[in-house]
């Protein structure tokens, strides 16, 4: 980037993290999977779309009670760390109290509207399921914030280990209350899971504030750039903004599908959009060190150099995935989760390639977060998402859940696309490593169209497909990204290792 003085590599430094992040990532997914898959034998697909319908109903309210304050938390901290280590422990506390107080009210708005909610579903069951899930809201929330705060000092190792917790505990949780209490189970699962994650944070995260509070100047009053809590809801607007249009538009298009085609139909998205998200593990680990990283970066006026890797390598792993989806979805979703899922495999496709541009956008939107072009984010986000809803009212009353799926698909690419643009053209970002990538993935998706003309889509056409384009991408990879494939190779093996 012009006029700033030269990073160090910044892949590199997100590797360190990213490889924490993705072997918790990679547990915590398949706990997760196993979680979907056991939720899903228990309960019917009708059961499983109202589930959906009543978890991004609470996820809108989620967003409503932190106003996007954890990433204004992330990045704040994050400088601070950098610049003014004293200021902290002020941020963190202060910001903690705000986001309580609006979870509280929140919560307790969503308590007393349960009743009309569940008329609004004409789902008098869901009163209680919207009731018990306010009381899950406050945890959830306070559980947000605190992974802001060690996301911001960059505990990313912790905050990995935490994950992992939680959904262990999840699993746990799920498996025992679910066959006895059904639907309220889970809410339920969530509520304790959440209790024993606090129980095996609180004694990391007191180091945490004890290492903030013997910080140089800690004791002093530090007078901020600007008042901190006009400049967090600054940092925090379009990340709200971009949250509230995220889980906003995913609960209207439930409730839609819901309206028009049932809650079966829901229940059958619900587990394909669930499948797909698996190949979202790579941009998950990512964007946790990545933003903070960018931050520190950015408040000491240095370069971006490696987002170009690290975008490589998102799809290099992405890619692969999302073609097997595409052509073995429907039988292995029939072996998984059962005969009564297989329908979902006429979506999954659409959902496998939206996932990949999605995976490809996460990394540039870690990248504007850091930056500080969150405005900017939130105005690319809300565009995507109008698609998706415009699409969806148009294509699926005709199309049925393959309508969607394609609404769903140019919806992401739409988003991937102008973020990459932005973050070429502001932030000095060369995409130039991304091009010759273009030809496997366009051979790929033309294989899995001919391979579904042909009428030769499953399991063993998906593998041989696969292999070919791993094949090809392994021509492609650079010295340095064979380096960083060797070295989470190792890492995984040393971790998997008997220990004597």
């Amino acid at each position: 980037m012009r006029g700033r003085a030269p990073g160090p590599d910044l892949s590199r430094r997100v590797a360190g993290g990213a490889f924490s992040t993705l072997g918790a990532t990679l547990v915590s997914r398949a706990l997760a999977m196993v979680q979907s898959i056991a939720v899903a034998r228990l309960l019917d697909p009708h059961r499983v779309g109202l589930f959906a319908v009543v978890s991004y109903a609470l996820s809108v309210a989620g967003t409503l009670c932190d106003l996007g304050l954890p990433v204004a938390v992330t990045k704040l901290i994050a400088e601070d760390r950098a610049t003014r280590p004293g200021a902290v422990l002020g941020v963190a506390g202060r910001l903690a109290r705000v986001v309580l107080a609006i979870s509280l009210v929140v919560a307790g708005a969503l308590f007393l509207g349960a009743d009309g909610l569940s008329r609004l579903y004409h789902a008098p069951a869901l009163g209680f399921l919207f009731r018990l899930g306010a009381v899950a809201l406050v945890f959830s929330v306070a559980g947000g914030f605190r992974s802001a705060v060690l996301q911001g000092v960059q505990r990313i190792h912790l905050l990995a280990g935490l994950s992992t917790l939680g959904t262990a505990a999840m699993l746990v949780l799920t498996l025992l209350l679910t066959p006895t209490l059904g639907l309220p189970g889970i809410i339920l699962a969530a509520i304790l899971a959440e209790g024993v994650v606090w129980l095996g944070a609180a004694r990391p995260l007191w180091r945490v504030l004890a290492e903030a509070r013997g910080a140089p100047g800690a004791g002093d009053r530090v007078a901020p750039t600007a008042p901190l809590l006009p400049r967090a809801f600054h940092i925090a607007a379009p990340s709200f903004l971009t949250a509230l249009s995220l889980f906003g538009a995913a609960w209207f298009v439930r409730s839609y599908l819901g309206g028009a085609l049932g809650y079966e139909a829901v229940g059958l998205y619900q587990i394909g959009d669930a499948t797909a998200r698996v190949l979202m593990l790579v941009s998950g680990a990512i964007a946790v060190p990545l933003v903070p990283v960018i931050a520190e970066l950015h408040a000491t006026g240095r370069g971006f150099d490696g987002v170009d890797t690290i975008l490589r390598c998102t799809l290099f792993v992405t890619l692969p995935g999302a073609i097997f989806l595409a052509l073995g979805g429907r039988p292995l979703l029939a072996l998984v989760f059962g005969r009564a899922y297989a329908g979902a495999g006429g979506v999954i496709g659409w959902l496998a390639l939206a996932a990949v541009f999605q995976a490809a956008a996460n990394v540039c939107w870690s990248a504007q977060v850091g930056a500080g072009r969150i405005w900017v984010g939130f105005a690319i986000t809300a565009v995507g998402q109008a698609v998706l809803v415009g699409g969806a009212l148009a294509l699926t009353p005709r199309w049925g859940l393959g309508g969607l799926g394609a609404s769903v698909a140019a919806a992401q690419a739409l988003t991937f696309g102008l973020a990459a643009r932005d973050v070429g053209a502001r932030l000095h970002v060369s995409f130039r490593g991304v091009g010759p990538l273009l030809p496997v993935a366009l051979c790929g998706w033309a294989g899995v169209a001919g391979l579904f003309w042909m009428g030769a889509e499953g399991l063993l056409s998906g593998l041989a497909l696969v292999a070919g384009v791993v094949l090809w991408q392994a021509l492609l990879l650079r010295p340095s990204e064979w380096s960083l494939a060797w070295k989470l190779g190792g890492l995984l093996a040393l971790r998997g290792a008997p220990r004597g």
